[in-house]
């Protein structure tokens, strides 16, 4: 284990009250989850530590660090709305337009959007930029003037 990592866990297990052997030991107990979870995703942010890399440290499978480190949760830690915040930062971080994804079994982007609870399909295109001018179009149509505010929150009113 190297010192900047050993540096992380033992200050996120004073954050959390608990013991830098709780956090590297097998209990399932919340009390200790909650703080492996945010030392992995520390060291997964600021050392760059692959998924593999870290399990070895934490001696757990790379599965249980992706699940900690990419929005995996316990009960009560985030809500829907931060949810669909993280979903709008990570369509923006890949260069894609929030409600446009890519539909590998039709070779196509498909468009929709979310209004009053229901996802409302949009169509299906050949490229990322119809379906994204399609989706805009949409929020146009279906939140007005406050649609690029709502769209840049994940659909979120403000």
């Amino acid at each position: 284990m190297t010192p900047a990592a050993k540096t992380i866990i033992r200050d996120v297990a004073r954050e959390h009250g608990v013991s830098f052997e709780d956090i590297m030991g097998p209990s399932r107990n919340r009390n200790c989850v909650r703080p492996r979870k945010a030392a992995m995703s520390r060291i997964r942010a600021e050392l760059g530590y692959s998924y593999p890399q870290i399990g070895r440290l934490f001696n757990r499978d790379h599965s249980t660090v992706m699940w900690a480190t990419r929005g995996g949760r316990l009960r009560g830690e985030m809500t829907i709305e931060d949810r669909r915040r993280q979903l709008a930062e990570d369509a923006a971080a890949r260069g894609h337009a929030m409600g446009v994804r890519w539909r590998g079994t039709i070779g196509k982007w498909v468009a929709h959007i979310g209004v009053d609870g229901r996802n409302i399909y949009l169509g299906c295109f050949d490229d990322h930029e119809a379906a994204a001018t399609k989706r805009r179009e949409a929020e146009a149509q279906y939140w007005g003037a406050h649609g690029a505010v709502h769209a840049q929150s994940g659909g979120v009113h403000a």
